[in-house]
């Protein structure tokens, strides 16, 4: 799993105050592109997004945001759809506050594994992966890690109601128990 194939990484930021879209650091325009995220702080990676047969690095994150890592490459289209639903508001305005992490050398990354390369400096209450599961299902479950609370315990969010459980934790408002005990039954969240 430590080799990887060259391919492009893209890590986009999505919130409801300022973005920075598709930083394809394999572009020659990656490094000028770069320089207004920075300044903005919108960025939250600063180092070379990839390098082939790079091992994967600590999972951080400075700024609040949650990161929502892929970790099924299987469709283009699916992780697209993904970016979509999650840079669109819900139908009260709420838009969930995430960095999206697009980067092969955490394919088929576990929680488990995502736990143990979490940065000591990550500072939102939770991790999202999206999956091999997440992305078998049209309604797309993002796995949802729990950070703060009983760390590793996990629940499936449909991407739509992302909003919902990242507003809620990174404001206090809610506990992850809160989330995990009204799942259908499929054991996965899609709102209240």
């Amino acid at each position: 799993m430590d080799e990887l194939d060259p391919a492009t990484t893209t890590t986009r930021h999505f919130d409801n105050r300022a973005s920075c879209f598709s930083l394809d650091s394999t572009t020659a325009s990656y490094q000028e592109a770069l320089l207004p995220c920075l300044r903005t702080g919108q960025l939250t990676r600063i180092s070379m997004l990839f390098e082939p047969r790079r091992q994967r690095e600590r999972i951080a994150n400075s700024q609040l945001e949650a990161l929502v890592v892929r970790t099924d490459f299987s469709a283009d289209g699916v992780w697209d759809a993904v970016q979509a639903t999650l840079s669109s508001p819900s139908k009260d305005g709420f838009l969930a506050d995430v960095a999206l992490v697009d980067d092969r050398r955490y394919e088929g990354l576990t929680p488990d594994q995502a736990l143990e390369l979490i940065h000591p400096g990550y500072r939102h209450p939770l991790l999202v992966l999206a999956d091999a599961v997440a992305v078998a299902s049209t309604e797309l479950p993002l796995l949802v890690v729990d950070l703060w609370g009983e760390r590793g315990r996990h629940v499936r969010v449909v991407a739509a109601e992302l909003w919902s459980i990242e507003n809620n934790l990174s404001g206090a408002n809610m506990d992850f128990e809160e989330f995990a005990g009204v799942v259908d039954s499929d054991d996965v969240f899609r709102g209240f």
